[in-house]
Order: C-alpha cells, then sequence, then structure tokens
C-alpha cells in the first residue's frame, strides 16, 4: 500500500504542471516526457536533431507533446522560449553523454555540457518573476574523482580524468556556483541527480552495451565489447526517473533550495560479464555472439554509488531487480523492432509498461 499511495501522490502532484524537459528527445528525455504526459502534465520538450534518438522518431513523440527544435546554446532562441512557457519546473538533460564523443571533440562536449549549461542557468538569473521554478540538473555519477573508493557519497570530491568525467564534475559545480552567487535569496528550487548507467530499451547511441546486444538478440550476428570486467550500476530508467520525480516532489514541498542526490539500484554493480551472461542464460543471445576487445578510450572501470540519502530521506525503493531490468530492456527493443513502423502499437506497449510500473 505504501508504494502506491506514494506513486499517486506523485501523479496528483505532477498533474498540470508546465514542465520544460531539455533533451526530450534523447533517451532518459522520451522515457521522463511519456511518464509526465501519463502524469497530466503539461510537457515541452526541446532538443537537437540526432541520427541516433530512434524511439523519438518511432513514437512520433513531438505530434503528443509540445516539442521544439532548440539547441541550448543558442541563449537568445532559448531565453524567449522559457519566458513564454513560463514553467513550474526544469529537467536539464541536453548533454553530450558518451565517453567516446567525448573524447573525439571535446571542445563540443565542452560547449554542450558547459556553456550550455551555463547559458540555461544565466537566463533564470535574469528571469524576473515571483512564481517558484523548480531546476533538475542530471548529471553522471561519474561526477565523482576517482579515489578507489568501494561507493561514493553526495559528499566526496568531484573531478574527472577524461573529458566526458571532467565536464560532468564541472557541470556539479558551474550549479552550485549559479546557486550561490545568485540563487540564494531567490524563489529558487535546485537539485543535480547523479545516477549511473541506465537502461530499459530504446537507447540506440553507438559504443553502448544494451545498444550493442539488442543487434544480435535472435540473429547470428557477432559484435566487439570493450571492458567485460567493467562494474556499471545498470539501472532501469523506470526506477531512475521515478527517484529523480520522487526526490523533485520533496524537495519542493521540504523547500530545500539546493541540494544532490546519488541513484543506484538497490542490488551490487554488476559487470559487463555478469550482464552477457545473464543473456546466454536466458538463451537470447549466444557465447559465441560475443568478442572482448581492448579499450583504448580513458575512463573509470569500477563505478559504485551509496544512495542512502535518498532511501532515508525521499524514502525511494527500485522496484526492479538486476535480471528483471535487464530482461524487461531487452524485451523491449524486441518490441520496438516489431513496432517501430506501428507508432501507436509501439506507444501503447511503452505507456501499458509505464502504467503497470507506476500502479
Amino acid at each position: 500500500m505504501e508504494k502506491k499511495s506514494k506513486d499517486l501522490q506523485l501523479r496528483r502532484y505532477y498533474k498540470g504542471k508546465k514542465i520544460i524537459i531539455t533533451g526530450a528527445n534523447g533517451f532518459k528525455g522520451v522515457w521522463l516526457s511519456l511518464i509526465l504526459k501519463s502524469f497530466g502534465a503539461k510537457v515541452f520538450g526541446i532538443g537537437i536533431k540526432d541520427k541516433s534518438f530512434f524511439l523519438f522518431k518511432y513514437l512520433k513523440l513531438n505530434q503528443s507533446i509540445d516539442f521544439k527544435y532548440l539547441n541550448i546554446n543558442n541563449k537568445s532562441n532559448l531565453e524567449r522560449h522559457i519566458n513564454q512557457i513560463n514553467p513550474d519546473i526544469i529537467f536539464h538533460l541536453a548533454s553530450e553523454s558518451l565517453v567516446i564523443n567525448c573524447n573525439k571533440n571535446p571542445l563540443k562536449a565542452f560547449n554542450t555540457n558547459l556553456i550550455g549549461l551555463a547559458k540555461l542557468l544565466d537566463i533564470i538569473k535574469t528571469k524576473k518573476t515571483k512564481k517558484k521554478l523548480i531546476i533538475n540538473i542530471v548529471t553522471s555519477d561519474k561526477c565523482y574523482l576517482p579515489q578507489g573508493k568501494k561507493k561514493y557519497l553526495e559528499g566526496d570530491k568531484i573531478g574527472g580524468i577524461d573529458i566526458y568525467s571532467a565536464s560532468k564534475s564541472c557541470q556539479e559545480i558551474i550549479t552550485k556556483s549559479y546557486y550561490e552567487s545568485f540563487f540564494k535569496r531567490r524563489k529558487l528550487i535546485i537539485t543535480t541527480f547523479r545516477a549511473g548507467n541506465v537502461i530499459g530499451g530504446g537507447d540506440y547511441a553507438k559504443n553502448r552495451l544494451f545498444p550493442d546486444l539488442s543487434k544480435i538478440i535472435n540473429n547470428n550476428k557477432v559484435i566487439s565489447i570493450r571492458n567485460p570486467k567493467s562494474t556499471r550500476p545498470w539501472q532501469h530508467v523506470l526506477d531512475c526517473i521515478r527517484g529523480y520525480l520522487l526526490t523533485s516532489k520533496f524537495c519542493d514541498l521540504k523547500n530545500i533550495s539546493f541540494s544532490s542526490w546519488n541513484f543506484s539500484p538497490s542490488y551490487r554493480s554488476m559487470t559487463v560479464k555478469e550482464v552477457i551472461n545473464l543473456l546466454i542464460d536466458k538463451k537470447l543471445i549466444n557465447e559465441k555472439q560475443v568478442r572482448f576487445r581492448k579499450n583504448f578510450v580513458k575512463e573509470s572501470l569500477y563505478l559504485n554509488l551509496d544512495s542512502r540519502k535518498v532511501k532515508k530521506y525521499v524514502g525511494f525503493k527500485n522496484k526492479f531487480s538486476f535480471k528483471k531490468a535487464v530482461t524487461e530492456t531487452i524485451l523491449l527493443y524486441l518490441k520496438i523492432d516489431k513496432y517501430k513502423k506501428n507508432h501507436f502499437l509501439l506507444s501503447k506497449s511503452i505507456n501499458d509498461q509505464i502504467n503497470k510500473f507506476f500502479n
């Protein structure tokens, strides 16, 4: 009963609220848009065109939410858009999220992840309104400075040894600096959300484990996988976003002006090899279909987040187990492939999953 009442309160809280989602056509952005739309929120999405955003295209989501192609680095257009909507809540997800892409083009990564965020916060700085505004900045578990710890807490040092993690730690610094410099006495709620490797189906970015694995399900193709010993806190997108939504609501009702939060699964971080072994056991892939290769990109091998804070104060608990999260992810990839030319059936399939999860 506790879980049901918490999710019912969540629906009631977000119903009718005007919410801007930057990066709404990306993987997490699409799921967040669908969830908030199912809650009855007024969703306003913005994003850039990207060839890998297949789920957004297959769902024809631009026809069911108010969506606009807009680059966050175009400050004048972004400011005009925000002022026209006058939102209650902003979820900032627009970011370069791939380690490899950041290494290939570090200036583009910094321009998006740092300057784009700074421009958004600068618009809020000059925005004149008596209305309370809630801003949720989604960063990453990789914002922490690697120190060989088993788990990282919100108070641990941040920093990056590669371009991607450096940009994510800088996002945290930029957000905190704007809060300390301009927002302390404003009617604002600002959070930063730190999560790890989020899965769930619909992510088609290159050089990511689950998009790569989805290509070999039920066929004879072979893929090359890097870092089989890497541990990641694989968390289902429904659990992760539910955590975001519960925490944003909590900070608003408790009037917590600035805070940072970790989100991780309830089970231990699993290695890439353990994910593959599970799919082999489920007979979804064959052992001969996977080959391991050396990784030439510098990135952290072992990442674990401690999310006791959100459990203690918000009462957040994951609903999916490791096996459930992995299995549901792969099964949804199969459904997407089956229904990609029928957006009605695909939308129904995903919305049924969302409603089942939140009910």
